[in-house]
């Protein structure tokens, strides 16, 4: 309710200010002058109540007295109202907008149907608004200075006119090229290879048994990568060798190495759990266009930070999406958790509920070993110039040789990294799968039997082209 209100404020700002400089200054100044002409004219004492029905709007009303007046005073009162009529417009549309962005982040809490329903229309309906306030606010601020300093002052600094007419354009341009990238799919970066069904035919066959076994729509690509994570996106994917677009999986190396092969298979039933059923909508429909709405905000944020016209300009934008977002956000968090805790019983389903357990334990607990490994390569590449020729082979050794059952405790205080939502802690995935750390503590401190990785053919080499491409960009940002 805060922010509603904070956006309420900053969006009545401009109209709020024109209808000030209109009534205060512009009318103002006009008022006067005729009174003080209607003194010097009279040939009686006008009185004070006589005199404060002379007003410019009701004399240009009048059709004879206007053609008096002139067409250059006629002409700006008439300028004058439409500018009055937006601004007031733009304050009740400012009320009823946000009104009803903050009703129908409400009503989606609801279910995840009536979330679907409403968002992408919602979405696209407020993106008009965007364009039209900003127009709308650019317009009048420089109508009200030009009109403003004019009228009072007798004298019109044309350059700043221009100048703020040409970055309040720039701005809006900005802003509709941001709003519309929007409505395009996500996008997301990932160091690693992808690779096609005859260069990796038995991890292909692994990964689409698990698709058939649970009924998903199956992956289009698949991508090897070093990061310690698991995903399957909808979004398109940009990875070393190519870009791709449709359903592609995501799998480390580094952890492929301490996972067994039916534990990479209980993840990969989680992930492709989220393309089954009700939830394929969601994941197809949702999140792609959700993580478009936080990229293209971001994008109008890193905008506003220019000064001047670009910031006015971009104000309602960034109150307006930012809004939007989070009036939503709390419906995405809530659906999020209960979707990632069906996802697990799709792992559970996969295999068994012991190895989604065991799985999720393993990557929580060593996925955070990966830093020491990429600071020591940055370390040796400063300080000796030298890489490391397998990245994913030190991970292992290294938690071979340092596990511990200390590795297990507090597990519950970290979160999944998903490149396009949020998973719930550890201690609710487990809640939810009727498992307790203590249940499966030796399986999950097992990282060296029937190891995932087998399932890759030639993987050491592929782990060293990755390592090499790594550090490279671990070199270029440490210049």
């Amino acid at each position: 309710m805060k922010k509603a209100l904070l956006s309420i404020i900053i969006l009545l700002i401009v109209p709020v200010i024109t209808l000030l400089v209109i009534e205060s200054i512009i009318e103002y100044k006009f008022n006067a002058q005729l009174r003080e002409g209607f003194i010097k004219q009279s040939e009686q004492q006008l009185t004070k109540e006589q005199l404060n029905k002379i007003n410019i709007v009701s004399l240009c009303s009048n059709p004879e007295i206007a053609q008096q007046l002139g067409t250059q005073i006629t002409n700006t009162v008439e300028n004058l109202l439409i500018m009055k009529k937006t601004a007031v417009i733009l304050i009740i549309a400012s009320f009823l907008l946000i009104i009803g962005i903050v009703s129908a982040g409400y009503i989606s809490k609801l279910n995840r149907v009536i979330l679907l329903l409403i968002f992408t229309p919602g979405l696209y309906f407020t993106m008009f608004c965007v364009i039209i306030f900003t127009i709308s606010n650019a317009a009048l601020l420089m109508f009200a200075i030009y009109y403003g300093e004019s009228i009072w002052t007798g004298r019109l600094h044309t350059g700043i006119i221009l100048l703020l007419g040409i970055g309040a354009a720039i701005g809006i341009l900005n802003i509709i090229k941001s709003v519309f990238m929007m409505a395009k799919k996500a996008r997301t970066f990932a160091i690693g290879k992808a690779f096609a069904k005859n260069e990796q035919p038995q991890l292909w066959q692994f990964v689409n048994d698990i698709s058939t076994k649970l009924g998903t729509l199956p992956p289009k690509n698949l991508v090897l990568g070093l990061d310690p994570n698991f995903y399957v996106t909808q979004a398109d994917v940009v990875c070393l060798n190519n870009k791709l677009s449709g359903i592609t999986v995501y799998l480390s190396l580094p952890l492929c190495r301490i996972l067994s092969k039916n534990e990479l298979g209980s993840i990969l039933g989680h992930e492709l759990g989220h393309f089954r059923g009700n939830d394929t909508k969601y994941s197809l429909k949702f999140y792609p266009i959700y993580r478009g709405l936080s990229d293209s905000l971001l994008n109008i944020g890193n905008d506003s930070q220019k000064e001047g016209a670009f910031a006015i300009a971009m104000l309602p934008a960034m109150i307006l999406l930012g809004l939007f977002l989070d009036a939503f956000s709390t419906a995405e968090s809530k659906i999020s958790r209960e979707r990632e805790l069906i996802a697990d019983k799709c792992g559970e389903e996969a295999f068994d509920k012991k190895t989604m357990a065991t799985a999720l334990i393993k990557v929580h607990a060593f996925s955070s070993y990966w830093d020491s490994i990429i600071a020591h390569s940055r370390e040796l590449i400063a300080n000796e110039n030298k890489i490391l020729k397998n990245m994913s082979n030190i991970f292992s050794t290294f938690i071979n040789e340092n596990k511990s059952e200390k590795d297990l405790t507090e597990l519950d205080k970290f979160n999944w990294t998903h490149p396009t939502d949020s998973h719930p802690s550890l201690q609710s995935r487990l809640e939810g799968l009727d498992i307790k750390t203590a249940d499966v503590i030796d399986t999950a401190l097992d990282t060296v039997s029937d190891p995932a990785i087998e399932l890759i053919s030639d993987y050491e080499n592929v782990e060293e082209e990755l390592s090499e491409a790594q550090q490279a960009i671990i070199a270029k940002q440490s210049k």
